[in-house]
C-alpha cells in the first residue's frame, strides 16, 4: 500500500464512518469481523478487538485518550496501528482511502476494460439458473458427469481421432462463438449463487488477465457471508453452471454423426469448456480456485502475503509486523514457490511462442531480444515497487493487527 500523506488536524479526533457494512465470521474456532467500505467497495478483515477500538472513536475521543481509558497494560502501539490502518483504508469520516501502488507489471497483467450494472440482465437469467442450485440440480449434474465419463471412455478412439478438428479453422471460429455464450452462463452462475445468499452483485464487465480478455462478475459481497460453504458456492457458481454445458456438449458429441460438422463443433466446444474449467480451478491463477483456496486455508490476500513470505527469506530488511503461525508460514511459503514457478513458466511459454512467431521475419531475432529486454526491465521495476508496497502492508515498519 502506498505511503499516506499527513492527515488534517481534525483527524486527531477520528470518527468511524456510519455507512460501513459489518459482518461477523467464525472460522476454525476464531472470530473475525469483515468490514465493507462503500466509498471504495473494498473489504477488510480484522479481529473483534480491532473493531471494538475503532467503534470507540466517535470524533471526540483521541487515540491518546483511548489508550488512557484502556488502563495499565494497554498497548499504545497496537491501538495506533489499528487506527493507522483504518485511516489508510478510509474507514473514518472525511478521510480518503490511500491508493495502492500496484506497479507496472500488475497493471499490465490485470486491468478492467468495461464495466456495467448487471441487475437487469440477472432479472432475466436468474429464474433459469436458480433451480440448478438445489439438491436436484446437484443430483442431475452428478449423474451427468458419470454418464459423460462413460461416453468418453467408450469412445476413446473417436476422441483421439477428433483432435484433427483443431486443424479446421471454421470449427474453431464456431467454437469460440459458443464459448462466448458459455462465458455468459459462467458469470451469471457466479451472480445467481451470490444472490442466493442475499449478496449484492453491483458490477460485471470485461477485463484483461495475463494478456487475455475475459468476462468477470464482482461477487465480493460474498466475503460478508458468515458461512464458509456459502462463500464456496458463490466462488464456484460459475464452474458449477458451466459444468452442465460441458455435459451437454459431451452428449452432443457422442450422439451426432462421427467427424461431421456438428460432431466437430461439439468436440471443439467440449474441449474449450473443459480446459477453461480446469484453468478456473487452478489456485495459482487469480480465478475461482484461488479464492476458494484462500478462504479454505483462512488467509485473506493469500498471494501478496505468500510473495512477502518469499521476501522474508532475503534478509532482515523484510520482516513481518505480526509473525504468522508456523502452519500459516508453511502454507505461504508453499504457495509462494508454486505461484512463482507457475508465473515463470507462463512467461517462458510466451517467450517461446513469440520466438516461433518472429523467427521467420526480417529482423525477427532483434525484435525478439529487444522485447525480452524491455519485458525483463518492466518485471524488475514492477517487482521492486511491489516489494516496497508489500513491506508497507505487512512489514514490521507498518501494521499487522487488521488483515
Amino acid at each position: 500500500m502506498a505511503p499516506v500523506s499527513p492527515q488534517p488536524a481534525e483527524s486527531a479526533h477520528p470518527r468511524l464512518r456510519s455507512d460501513l457494512e459489518v459482518a461477523v465470521q467464525h472460522e476454525a474456532g476464531r472470530k473475525w469481523v469483515v468490514v465493507r467500505n462503500p466509498s471504495t467497495d473494498r473489504y477488510h478483515r480484522m479481529s473483534p478487538a480491532a473493531i471494538a477500538v475503532l467503534r470507540r472513536l466517535d470524533g471526540r475521543t483521541t487515540v491518546a485518550e483511548l489508550v488512557d481509558e484502556g488502563g495499565p497494560g494497554t498497548r499504545a502501539d497496537a491501538i495506533q496501528k489499528v487506527v493507522d490502518r483504518a485511516r489508510r483504508a478510509g474507514l473514518f469520516e472525511g478521510v480518503e482511502a490511500a491508493r495502492a501502488d500496484v506497479g507496472l507489471l500488475a497493471r499490465a497483467l490485470l486491468f478492467k476494460v468495461w464495466t456495467f450494472d448487471p441487475t437487469r440482465l440477472l432479472a432475466v437469467v436468474e429464474p433459469w439458473l436458480r433451480p440448478l442450485f438445489s439438491r436436484w440440480g446437484v443430483a442431475v449434474l452428478t449423474a451427468g458427469v458419470v454418464l459423460c465419463t462413460g461416453l468418453i471412455l467408450h469412445r476413446h478412439a473417436q476422441f483421439a481421432a477428433s483432435l484433427r478438428t483443431f486443424d479446421r479453422l471454421d470449427g474453431w471460429l464456431a467454437g469460440y462463438a459458443c464459448l462466448f455464450l458459455a462465458t455468459l452462463v459462467h458469470e451469471a452462475g457466479h451472480a445467481v449463487a451470490c444472490r442466493r445468499y442475499r449478496g449484492a452483485v453491483r458490477e460485471a464487465g470485461v477485463m484483461v488477465y495475463l494478456f487475455m480478455p475475459m468476462a468477470y462478475t464482482d461477487i465480493s459481497a460474498s466475503w460478508l457471508f458468515d458461512k464458509r460453504n456459502h462463500r464456496f458456492v458463490a466462488a464456484l457458481g460459475g464452474v458449477y453452471c458451466e459444468a452442465f454445458l460441458l455435459c451437454a456438449t459431451v452428449v452432443a458429441w457422442a450422439t451426432t454423426a462421427p467427424y461431421g460438422n456438428a460432431n466437430q463443433l461439439a468436440f471443439v466446444v467440449m474441449l474449450l469448456i473443459g480446459v477453461r474449467l480446469v484453468a478456473n480451478l487452478l489456485p495459482v491463477l487469480r480465478l475461482d480456485g484461488y479464492w476458494v483456496l484462500a478462504d479454505w486455508v483462512g488467509i485473506p490476500n493469500l498471494r501478496p502475503k505468500a510473495f512477502f513470505r518469499l521476501l522474508t527469506m532475503l534478509g532482515p530488511r523484510w520482516s513481518w509486523s505480526t509473525r504468522p503461525s508456523r502452519t500459516e508460514s508453511r502454507v505461504l511459503l508453499a504457495y509462494g514457490l508454486l505461484s512463482t514457478a507457475s508465473v515463470a513458466a507462463a512467461f517462458a511459454g510466451i517467450a517461446v511462442g513469440l520466438w516461433h512467431l518472429l523467427a521467420g521475419l526480417r529482423f525477427g531475432t532483434e525484435i525478439f531480444w529487444i522485447s525480452i529486454a524491455a519485458a525483463s526491465f518492466a518485471v524488475v521495476v514492477s517487482l521492486l515497487r511491489n516489494a516496497t508496497a508489500l513491506q508497507a502492508s505487512y512489514g514490521a515498519a507498518e501494521y499487522g493487527v487488521c488483515r
